[in-house]
């Protein structure tokens, strides 16, 4: 199976890509994501990237869609953040955890 591009932030989040992420790691079969919005709820204090919590809304009701997820995207190159993460080495630990646990919404990486 093809590995499913993540999105550099929440702006680049659409509702085709996380239909695709959902139905991929088996948490809906039949419903589309047909809107989202999203709240960033951490910024570069504290976290070395951003946070947002997006709410969905589907085309139709599936039980165990999620409602709502958290997802989060490593600080962009020119944050003054990450310049001092990268000297810890934690932004490549931290895209490392994105590659392989955000794509799953059933892992830590997306909370419901």
């Amino acid at each position: 199976m093809a590995r499913t591009k993540l999105p550099a932030g929440p702006t680049e989040l659409t509702a085709g890509w996380l239909t695709r992420a959902l139905r991929e790691t088996g948490v809906i079969s039949d419903a589309s994501v047909t809107g989202l919005d999203h709240e960033v709820i951490g910024q570069g204090v504290g976290v070395l990237g951003q946070l947002a919590r997006f709410k969905l809304t589907y085309d139709n009701p599936e039980e165990g869609a999620p409602g709502s997820l958290v997802g989060g995207a490593v600080a962009p190159a020119g944050w003054p953040a990450r310049a001092k993460a990268a000297a810890a080495a934690a932004t490549t630990a931290a895209i490392g955890f994105q590659r392989v646990v955000m794509v799953s919404p059933r892992v830590t990486g997306w909370c419901v």
